[in-house]
């Protein structure tokens, strides 16, 4: 029997110089000819989002605004913060990863009235005021941590 079998399509290998019909890895696969990743974006490519500064990018990629992890943070941290409504409140959850909207609830809950407060017209105004205020606050919140989330994975 030959040791050299047909393939599926019918025809047979031809074995290469050491006698092996190893000829798979003779392509350059997913490298370029001078052995470099092929990028798919130009080495001046700014991210989604131009104005943060930075991206983030693999050890391999070459890019002219590829940052360190902790300096992306602290630009992206930056951009939150001068251009989303109440920004500082989502920053907590970028450099430290805790839940801002729990921080800001333990932090700025509205207090409750008491029996004789609630009886003052102006407290009890004030009251419902500072609870609009609250959820309306939370709500942007949440809007900011999806807008954060979209900045960064693009």
């Amino acid at each position: 029997m030959s040791s050299i079998e047909e393939s599926p399509t019918g025809q047979v290998p031809t074995p290469d110089s050491e006698g092996t019909n190893n000829q798979a890895h003779r392509g350059n696969g997913r490298r370029g000819n001078n052995g470099q990743v092929v990028l798919t974006n130009p080495i001046n490519y700014e991210g989604e989002c131009d104005k943060v500064g930075a991206i983030l990018a693999l050890q391999v990629e070459r890019f002219n605004k590829k940052v360190s992890y902790q300096h992306f943070i602290e630009k992206i941290c930056d951009y939150i913060v001068k251009k989303y409504t109440d920004g500082t409140d989502i920053k907590v959850l970028l450099t430290d990863g805790k839940d801002s909207i729990k921080i800001y609830e333990e932090n700025n809950m509205p207090q409750s009235l008491t029996e004789e407060e609630r009886r003052d017209i102006i407290k009890d105004a004030i009251l419902k005021e500072e609870i609009k205020q609250f959820v309306s606050r939370k709500n942007n919140i949440r809007r900011n941590i999806q807008r954060a989330f979209g900045l960064v994975w693009g």
